[in-house]
């Protein structure tokens, strides 16, 4: 995963669990990070290798056009 699409995940988590009532901390922890170009590939997950590209892709026209805001 790279830290866009981690943002957005944490973001979707914030928006689905804030109740609008005070915040003391919020963590986020990522670990066993890899390079984006390294990928351990698995014999019963076809689905890897087409996200990766799709998220590649994302990240191009981010890049290109600018974030998305709502």
């Amino acid at each position: 995963m790279n830290d866009k699409l981690n943002y957005a995940v944490c973001k979707e988590l914030l928006n689905e669990n804030y109740s609008h009532q005070a915040v003391r901390q919020i963590s986020v922890s990522v670990t066993k990070l890899e390079d984006e170009q390294s990928m351990q590939l698995n014999l019963f997950d076809d689905g890897k290798w087409e996200m990766c590209k799709l998220v590649c892709v994302v990240d191009e026209i981010r890049t290109r056009y600018g974030p998305l805001h709502y």
